[in-house]
């Protein structure tokens, strides 16, 4: 991913990228890593995630154990050497999406592309009218679609002591309540795009049954 033509991982101090297996740099179990080119920050960072060992039986610092399993550095590292090949049909994937969504503008809108941005769509999400209808639609086709982060994080248990509470952030929620994820990730081919297009537009096509209780 870029902005501008300039890397992520390359602004500010120290970056962080998560390689769970749902990433497009991803490992066998789950893992990150952490980029810098501040040696101070660098020194910090090793130490740190060692438990703070200087060496074996030396404590620098009160770090934590947050060491990379060998096995799972051997595989991020081989998947680098591809990782551009593989995101080159993401993009494709999600760019090809959003062609033949863009008709549907009034009842599922993709998400608007900023000039600049070079996304590697981690995810493909849009917003849908009657997401928990055109779900349930999509998983009988075969489309493993899924939504992704419904609650937001205000609302979660976790929030509570904060205060906040429905209709505190209504763009967010109006968000929650709409988003779906579609799969585009580099093992989706170019005809299963085509088919979730033809899966959407064919549910949206139908009209809409609403049952009304009379007595």
């Amino acid at each position: 991913a870029t902005v501008n033509g300039r890397s992520v991982g390359t602004f500010g101090k120290v970056n962080a990228f998560s390689m769970h297996p749902l990433k497009p740099l991803n490992v066998w179990g789950d893992g990150g890593m952490v980029v810098t080119d501040d040696d101070e920050a660098a020194e910090f960072l090793r130490l740190y995630h060692n438990h703070g060992l200087r060496h074996r039986d030396h404590v620098q610092i009160w770090g934590v154990n947050n060491r990379l399993q060998p096995i799972q550095a051997v595989i991020a590292t081989r998947l680098l050497d591809r990782i551009n090949e593989e995101t080159e049909i993401r993009i494709r994937n999600a760019r090809r999406l959003d062609t033949g969504l863009s008709d549907l503008g009034n009842v599922l809108r993709v998400t608007r592309r900023p000039a600049g941005y070079r996304e590697v769509y981690q995810l493909y999400q849009c917003s849908a009218n009657r997401r928990a209808d055109l779900l349930a639609f999509l998983i009988a086709r075969g489309v493993e679609a899924k939504v992704h982060y419904p609650i937001p994080i205000h609302l979660q248990a976790a929030a509570k002591e904060l205060g906040y509470k429905r209709g505190s952030f209504p763009v967010c929620e109006r968000q929650a309540d709409a988003i779906l994820t579609l799969p585009a990730h580099q093992f989706v081919t170019i005809d299963q795009i085509d088919y979730m297009s033809e899966v959407i537009h064919e549910f949206y096509a139908k009209p809409v049954v609403s049952v009304r209780k009379v007595c």
